[in-house]
Protein backbone atom coordinates (compact mmCIF):
# COMPACT_ATOMS: atom_id res chain seq x y z
CA UNK A 1 0.00 0.00 0.00
CA UNK A 2 1.27 3.17 -0.82
CA UNK A 3 1.41 6.41 1.55
CA UNK A 4 1.37 9.56 -0.08
CA UNK A 5 3.49 11.83 2.15
CA UNK A 6 2.98 15.56 2.52
CA UNK A 7 6.60 17.17 2.12
CA UNK A 8 4.76 20.14 3.58
CA UNK A 9 3.54 18.36 6.74
CA UNK A 10 6.56 19.42 9.19
CA UNK A 11 6.25 22.91 8.29
CA UNK A 12 2.63 22.87 9.46
CA UNK A 13 3.74 21.14 12.67
CA UNK A 14 6.32 23.52 13.34
CA UNK A 15 3.58 26.47 12.11
CA UNK A 16 1.54 25.55 14.80
CA UNK A 17 3.94 24.93 17.59
CA UNK A 18 4.94 28.38 16.99
CA UNK A 19 1.42 29.41 17.03
CA UNK A 20 0.99 27.65 20.25
CA UNK A 21 4.19 29.18 22.05
CA UNK A 22 3.15 32.53 20.54
CA UNK A 23 -0.60 32.39 21.88
CA UNK A 24 0.91 31.25 25.60
CA UNK A 25 4.07 34.19 25.44
CA UNK A 26 1.28 36.26 24.65
CA UNK A 27 -0.91 35.22 27.73
CA UNK A 28 1.54 35.27 30.39
CA UNK A 29 2.75 38.90 29.15
CA UNK A 30 -0.94 39.84 29.93
CA UNK A 31 -1.03 38.74 33.10
CA UNK A 32 2.05 40.30 33.91
CA UNK A 33 0.55 43.69 32.34
CA UNK A 34 -2.74 43.28 34.75
CA UNK A 35 -0.51 42.36 37.67
CA UNK A 36 1.86 45.65 37.59
CA UNK A 37 -1.09 47.83 36.74
CA UNK A 38 -2.63 46.71 39.87
CA UNK A 39 0.61 47.09 41.91
CA UNK A 40 1.58 50.47 40.31
CA UNK A 41 -2.21 51.35 41.68
CA UNK A 42 -1.24 50.40 45.30
CA UNK A 43 1.31 52.93 45.11
CA UNK A 44 -0.87 55.73 43.26
CA UNK A 45 -3.26 55.09 45.66
CA UNK A 46 -0.56 55.07 48.81
CA UNK A 47 0.77 58.24 48.08
CA UNK A 48 -1.83 60.01 46.88
CA UNK A 49 -0.19 61.12 43.85
CA UNK A 50 -2.08 63.61 41.77
CA UNK A 51 -3.38 63.22 38.19
CA UNK A 52 -1.90 58.96 37.86
CA UNK A 53 -1.62 57.66 34.79
CA UNK A 54 -0.06 54.10 34.09
CA UNK A 55 1.12 53.17 30.29
CA UNK A 56 0.96 49.42 29.27
CA UNK A 57 3.77 50.03 26.81
CA UNK A 58 7.03 49.29 26.30
CA UNK A 59 7.15 48.78 29.80
CA UNK A 60 4.09 49.26 32.35
CA UNK A 61 4.93 52.42 34.01
CA UNK A 62 3.10 54.95 36.15
CA UNK A 63 3.35 58.77 35.64
CA UNK A 64 1.92 61.04 38.62
CA UNK A 65 2.90 64.26 40.63
CA UNK A 66 3.95 64.13 44.33
CA UNK A 67 4.18 67.16 45.58
CA UNK A 68 5.36 69.67 42.76
CA UNK A 69 7.78 66.33 41.30
CA UNK A 70 6.60 64.35 38.82
CA UNK A 71 7.16 60.36 39.29
CA UNK A 72 7.59 57.60 37.19
CA UNK A 73 7.65 54.69 38.47
CA UNK A 74 8.32 51.00 35.63
CA UNK A 75 7.43 47.47 37.02
CA UNK A 76 9.47 44.60 35.90
CA UNK A 77 10.69 40.93 37.05
CA UNK A 78 13.88 39.01 37.13
CA UNK A 79 14.89 35.37 37.51
CA UNK A 80 16.17 36.29 40.85
CA UNK A 81 14.20 33.82 43.27
CA UNK A 82 15.23 35.90 46.32
CA UNK A 83 14.11 39.27 44.85
CA UNK A 84 11.55 38.50 41.98
CA UNK A 85 10.04 42.26 41.70
CA UNK A 86 11.78 45.50 40.24
CA UNK A 87 11.03 48.58 40.21
CA UNK A 88 12.74 51.47 38.52
CA UNK A 89 11.46 55.34 39.90
CA UNK A 90 12.91 58.04 37.64
CA UNK A 91 12.16 62.25 39.39
CA UNK A 92 12.63 65.04 37.74
CA UNK A 93 14.44 67.18 39.73
CA UNK A 94 13.44 70.78 39.38
CA UNK A 95 17.08 72.35 39.61
CA UNK A 96 19.85 71.06 38.56
CA UNK A 97 22.60 69.44 41.30
CA UNK A 98 26.15 70.78 41.31
CA UNK A 99 27.45 67.02 42.30
CA UNK A 100 26.44 63.79 42.52
CA UNK A 101 24.59 62.36 45.40
CA UNK A 102 24.37 58.23 45.55
CA UNK A 103 22.55 55.90 48.19
CA UNK A 104 22.65 52.20 48.45
CA UNK A 105 22.01 49.36 50.47
CA UNK A 106 24.32 47.51 52.30
CA UNK A 107 22.99 44.38 50.90
CA UNK A 108 23.26 44.94 47.24
CA UNK A 109 26.68 44.65 45.80
CA UNK A 110 28.38 47.90 44.84
CA UNK A 111 29.54 48.91 41.05
CA UNK A 112 32.69 50.42 41.49
CA UNK A 113 31.87 52.90 38.32
CA UNK A 114 28.83 54.58 40.04
CA UNK A 115 31.11 55.41 43.07
CA UNK A 116 34.24 56.92 41.55
CA UNK A 117 34.91 60.52 42.27
CA UNK A 118 32.53 60.49 45.32
CA UNK A 119 33.39 60.54 48.43
CA UNK A 120 31.84 57.67 51.36
CA UNK A 121 29.81 59.81 53.67
CA UNK A 122 29.73 58.84 57.39
CA UNK A 123 26.91 59.61 59.53
CA UNK A 124 28.33 59.12 62.80
CA UNK A 125 25.25 56.67 63.20
CA UNK A 126 26.96 52.89 63.40
CA UNK A 127 23.22 51.32 62.47
CA UNK A 128 22.41 53.16 60.09
CA UNK A 129 26.24 53.30 58.49
CA UNK A 130 26.47 49.76 58.77
CA UNK A 131 23.07 49.25 56.60
CA UNK A 132 22.82 52.48 54.38
CA UNK A 133 26.25 53.41 52.09
CA UNK A 134 26.10 56.62 51.43
CA UNK A 135 28.57 58.37 48.67
CA UNK A 136 28.83 62.00 47.31
CA UNK A 137 30.97 64.42 45.66
CA UNK A 138 30.03 66.84 47.92
CA UNK A 139 30.85 65.67 51.57
CA UNK A 140 29.66 68.52 53.53
CA UNK A 141 26.19 69.12 52.10
CA UNK A 142 25.80 65.10 52.09
CA UNK A 143 26.48 65.45 55.90
CA UNK A 144 24.18 68.52 56.47
CA UNK A 145 21.32 66.38 54.70
CA UNK A 146 21.73 63.28 56.58
CA UNK A 147 20.17 64.62 60.07
CA UNK A 148 18.23 62.56 62.72
CA UNK A 149 15.64 63.06 61.47
CA UNK A 150 16.71 61.78 57.61
CA UNK A 151 18.05 58.76 59.13
CA UNK A 152 15.34 57.75 61.13
CA UNK A 153 12.97 58.38 57.87
CA UNK A 154 15.39 55.28 55.97
CA UNK A 155 15.59 53.84 59.23
CA UNK A 156 11.69 53.10 59.78
CA UNK A 157 11.46 50.42 57.58
CA UNK A 158 13.45 47.02 56.94
CA UNK A 159 14.78 47.60 53.28
CA UNK A 160 15.52 45.25 51.10
CA UNK A 161 18.08 45.70 48.24
CA UNK A 162 18.28 49.10 46.29
CA UNK A 163 19.81 52.33 45.18
CA UNK A 164 19.48 56.09 44.78
CA UNK A 165 21.33 58.28 42.62
CA UNK A 166 20.65 62.28 42.28
CA UNK A 167 23.21 63.88 39.33
CA UNK A 168 22.39 67.17 38.01
CA UNK A 169 18.21 67.44 36.32
CA UNK A 170 17.80 63.82 37.52
CA UNK A 171 17.05 61.31 40.32
CA UNK A 172 16.65 57.59 39.72
CA UNK A 173 16.14 54.57 41.76
CA UNK A 174 15.79 50.37 41.93
CA UNK A 175 14.40 48.95 44.55
CA UNK A 176 14.04 45.01 44.71
CA UNK A 177 11.08 43.42 46.22
CA UNK A 178 10.68 39.58 47.87
CA UNK A 179 6.86 39.57 47.89
CA UNK A 180 4.23 42.25 46.19
CA UNK A 181 2.69 42.87 49.44
CA UNK A 182 5.07 44.72 50.32
CA UNK A 183 4.90 47.28 47.63
CA UNK A 184 4.41 49.73 50.34
CA UNK A 185 8.32 49.54 50.17
CA UNK A 186 8.54 51.49 47.20
CA UNK A 187 5.92 53.97 47.70
CA UNK A 188 8.51 55.32 50.92
CA UNK A 189 11.49 55.15 48.37
CA UNK A 190 9.56 57.55 46.18
CA UNK A 191 8.87 59.87 49.18
CA UNK A 192 12.49 59.74 50.68
CA UNK A 193 13.27 60.79 47.99
CA UNK A 194 11.13 64.04 47.05
CA UNK A 195 12.00 64.73 50.60
CA UNK A 196 15.84 64.43 49.51
CA UNK A 197 15.15 66.68 46.04
CA UNK A 198 13.74 69.34 48.28
CA UNK A 199 16.66 69.48 51.35
CA UNK A 200 18.76 69.62 48.52
CA UNK A 201 16.99 72.48 46.90
CA UNK A 202 15.47 74.38 49.78
CA UNK A 203 18.58 73.39 52.17
CA UNK A 204 15.84 71.98 54.83
CA UNK A 205 13.32 69.42 55.46
CA UNK A 206 10.03 71.12 54.63
CA UNK A 207 7.50 68.36 53.24
CA UNK A 208 5.06 66.74 54.93
CA UNK A 209 6.45 62.96 56.06
CA UNK A 210 5.21 60.06 54.24
CA UNK A 211 4.31 57.25 56.65
CA UNK A 212 4.53 53.62 54.96
CA UNK A 213 1.41 51.56 55.48
CA UNK A 214 2.09 48.68 57.67
CA UNK A 215 3.62 45.90 56.14
CA UNK A 216 1.89 43.13 55.09
CA UNK A 217 2.59 39.98 58.08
Amino acid sequence: MQVNWNPYLPWIGIGIVAVLVGIWIYVRARKKRILFRKLLSVIAQQMHLQYPSIKPYPVTTLHGRYFSYEVAVEAKTQSDPHYPWIFRIHLELQHQLEGRLYIQSENKPAKIARLYGMEVIITGNSTFDNQILVCSTDEASAQLLFTPYLIERFMRVQFPPFHIDFHKHNAYAEITLHRTEDIALTSHLVALMVEIAEFLHQGKHSLEPFDPPPMAA
